[in-house]
């Protein structure tokens, strides 16, 4: 008999934290008048508003500036399918009144999109920090961030921020010059843009509480491209100086299953929980194996009466990392998924 699947991973945890059942979250109330779309939009507008014109003559008898970027958010915000699409409609009587009233762009005056892309390309992602700060803020003076408390353990009062990279731009043709380049020179060259994306999660909310991303770019002066792993010492800096008392556990894919990594985090005194892919990271299974035979770690098995799926988890802490970081040790939970034998 052959079974159908069998899918495992392994969850490196920080030192010190009990893995227990955390209770559930608060129901969310819904009578908060000052987080409604209408005054969080306004918020934001207002904060696109100090983007400073950066256009040699001003445009003083042009397009207001502040037109540009809020233009482009309630592009984004409304969920249009391309800026051409947002281009064709700009010019429609309801669509003009929406602009004007609730992402108080300047008398219904929208840039082509080709103007668009001009004036907002140069624009440093540094002047859009600000309203991720501000809606935290709202948030958190609301109350409504108490919601996301994910207590494990002795760790209370603790927030889950998942992170990762996600591209938001690829092309065979077009570039710029913060573009990160792919086959560079060769046959299939192609350009790229990423973001370091992050939010405050919760298993029991349907929403989420973003963070300012980290762009992906290639740095001034650097031939070599961005990467995940040089953004994220960034991006972590900039959330411990945005938000130096804020108690965080890090969620991380495998990709960030490294000492530098896990220290730097430590270093901001924060907690993680970072997937360990066995294909990937074979000397911490090698490691969990060798406590299993000296009967060193805590086992359950547990099949779905339902279905037949049967999971199976083991559980150790003070794991070696790996052979690199033999000091650093890390809280490991193994787990194996096995579908119902046929």
């Amino acid at each position: 008999m052959a079974m159908e699947s069998v899918r495992q991973f392994s969850a490196i945890l920080a030192t010190g934290a009990i893995l227990g059942q955390p209770p559930r979250a608060k129901p969310v109330q819904k009578n908060c008048s000052h987080l409604t779309a209408s005054r969080l939009i306004k918020l934001v507008t207002d904060c696109l508003d100090e983007i400073p014109d950066h256009r040699p003559n001003q445009c003083k008898n042009g397009i207001p500036f502040g037109n540009f970027p809020k233009s482009a958010f309630a592009m984004m915000q409304v969920k249009m399918p391309s800026m051409l699409r947002f281009d064709s409609e700009r010019a429609d009587p309801v669509r003009v009144h929406n602009l004007e009233t609730l992402f108080d762009v300047i008398d219904g005056r929208v840039p082509c999109d080709t103007r668009m892309r001009e004036v907002m390309d140069p624009v440093s992602p540094h002047w859009l920090q600000k309203s991720f700060k501000k809606l935290f803020a709202r948030v958190q003076r609301s109350g409504y961030l108490q919601k996301f408390e994910f207590p494990i353990g002795r760790l209370k009062n603790h927030y889950l921020l998942a992170i990762d990279g996600t591209q938001i731009f690829f092309s065979g043709k077009l570039s710029c010059d913060d573009c990160c380049t792919k086959n560079q020179g060769k046959a299939g060259e192609a350009f790229y843009h990423q973001l370091m994306g992050d939010c405050i999660v919760h298993p029991d909310q349907k929403v989420v509480i973003p963070l300012a991303p980290e762009a992906i770019v290639r740095q001034d002066g650097c031939t070599k491209n961005d990467s995940e792993k040089s953004a994220i010492k960034r991006f972590l800096a900039n959330v411990k100086k945005d938000h130096p008392y804020l108690k965080l556990i890090i969620l991380l894919d495998g990709l960030y299953a490294d000492g530098p990594t896990i220290r730097l985090i430590k270093s901001y005194g924060w907690h993680y929980i970072i997937i360990a892919k066995d294909g990937n990271h074979g000397p911490l299974i090698e490691a969990m194996d060798e406590l299993d035979k000296q009967e060193k770690v805590a086992r359950f098995v547990k099949t779905d009466p339902e279905t037949g799926v049967k999971h199976w988890y083991r559980f150790a802490n003070d794991v070696p990392l790996n052979k690199s970081n033999p000091d650093e040790k890390v809280n490991v939970l193994d787990f194996v998924e096995t579908d119902k034998i046929r």
